[in-house]
């Protein structure tokens, strides 16, 4: 890159790409005297702005909140700030995990009722996470349903001899992953509800 102008640009790019190296260096394009299409090179000087260098160098590894309010301690501050960021962990299940978005309906009363159904799940998301919390648990949510949506349901097909066919749903033998936390919530894993249904198995006639 030769043009003087160009080389301008490319440093003002350069700068809004990457803010943090923009603190706290200075970069600056120095024209050579006569340069003109290329004829004599400029030079790029850079300096480091050691002042604000220095400010920030004394807040490495800390974590630093600030509020508009005064008369907070920091305990309060940062209970205050988790709830913040709970509020914000709630909004993103309520937009995925929980179906909020996208909402495809054209009728006011079905997205109305979308609507209740993902807030009524969301209540129920944090009773769960509410009660683990009571008990010394306190894994997010998206932890919590990575490990039980290894405990599943299987439906077992029985045909008999009298034609009669049945259907045992029933949930699978808990790891101890997932019984700990059932022992939480203080659910009896062996006795889920098991779902029994019978039908009539149709025999093609012989012709």
């Amino acid at each position: 890159m030769k043009d003087p102008k160009k080389i301008q640009r490319c440093i003002g790019r350069l700068e809004a790409n990457h803010p943090g190296v923009q603190r706290f260096y200075h970069l600056e394009y120095t024209q050579a005297a006569g340069e003109q299409a290329g004829a004599k090179k400029g030079t790029l000087h850079w300096r480091r702005k050691d002042q604000r260098y220095e400010e920030n160098a004394q807040l490495f590894g800390c974590y630093v909140l600030r509020a508009n309010r005064d008369g907070f301690s920091a305990s309060e501050l940062w209970r205050l700030y988790m709830t913040l960021t709970r509020a914000e962990r709630g909004f993103k299940a309520l937009k995925s995990d929980l179906g909020l978005r996208p909402n495809y309906h054209q009728i006011d009363r079905r997205a109305q009722g979308h609507v209740f159904i993902s807030i009524l799940a969301y209540h129920l998301l944090r009773f769960i996470q509410y009660s683990l919390e009571q008990q010394g648990d306190t894994r997010c949510w998206c932890t919590i349903k990575r490990v039980l949506q290894t405990h599943t349901y299987a439906t077992v097909i029985l045909p008999t001899c009298q034609g009669k066919v049945y259907h045992l749903r029933k949930a699978g033998i808990p790891e101890a992953s997932h019984k700990q936390i059932y022992n939480l919530l203080g659910i009896k894993w062996d006795e889920l509800p098991v779902k029994k249904r019978m039908f009539e198995r149709k025999v093609a006639p012989i012709l």
